[in-house]
């Protein structure tokens, strides 16, 4: 296999499959269409360092201003934000053999946990950018990584069609979900899993039940689902796709 090769509630409410030629919606659905380019948010500005090729993930820690980057060049980027300043130091470059597709923050912030295209989940310590264990090896790359808010567990969604959650401390698997489909995407709060599958399909869990679904359903948009983002209060979801559209659902 590949290895790195250096540091440098409340239930999700389901909506019925809708056809390509329907226009109308739901008062609870919307679809929503961006036009135009221009950036509304004040204060911006431009990391220092620009990854060679396409980004696939950015996230924050949840205990400070650090943010990882990761990219299709093969690197996972790690900054640090000065706000008031408005700018950035790189703190770590980790790079692997493939694209990395996802990264995710242990919940004290000191553990980086990486996913990629050579199917495996690797767990990092933020300060020395050392590789401490390699916790999950799917069969096929593996698309988004996430950490369970309540115990630090780490979830794992793979084009393998499984979801794995992890005991970090053990290293170990405490649960394997089986899919019907490859997953596309994947978004955890609270006990909500929401899963975004091939063929449109949207999958969501209690993380204390994962045996059986809250819901199977599919998108009410028309191509292959992109990305989805639990409500905070997880009373609803968005759902984005290829064609440029996203749906709200609540």
């Amino acid at each position: 296999g590949t290895e790195e090769r250096g540091t440098h509630r409340h239930p999700i409410p389901m909506c019925a499959e809708s056809s390509s030629s329907s226009s109308s919606s739901a008062s609870s659905s919307a679809i929503i269409t961006h036009i135009g380019d221009e950036n509304p948010n004040v204060g911006d500005f431009t990391l220092c360092t620009r990854p060679d090729k396409s980004i696939s993930t950015v996230r924050w820690s949840p205990k400070s201003d650090i943010l990882s980057v990761s990219s299709w060049d093969r690197r996972v980027y790690v900054f640090e934000i000065d706000r008031e300043m408005e700018r950035s130091q790189e703190l770590l470059r980790l790079e692997y053999d493939a694209a990395v597709l996802d990264s995710a923050f242990s919940l004290d912030g000191r553990t980086l946990f990486t996913c990629g295209v050579d199917a495996r989940v690797r767990a990092f310590d933020v300060e020395t950018g050392e590789c401490v264990s390699v916790l999950a090896e799917h069969t096929k790359p593996v698309r988004n990584v996430r950490v369970d808010a309540s115990n630090g567990s780490v979830l794992s969604a793979s084009w393998d069609q499984r979801v794995r959650v992890w005991d970090v401390r053990g290293r170990s698997v405490a649960h394997t979900l089986e899919l019907p489909e490859r997953v596309y995407c994947m978004d955890a709060r609270g006990e909500d899993l929401l899963l975004g599958l091939a063929n449109r399909r949207l999958h969501a869990y209690n993380l204390r039940r994962l045996d059986v679904p809250l819901i199977e359903s599919f998108s009410m948009l028309n191509y292959q689902t992109r990305s989805v983002a639990l409500f905070h209060d997880c009373k609803g979801f968005a759902v984005g796709s290829v064609e440029g559209r996203c749906s709200i659902q609540h």
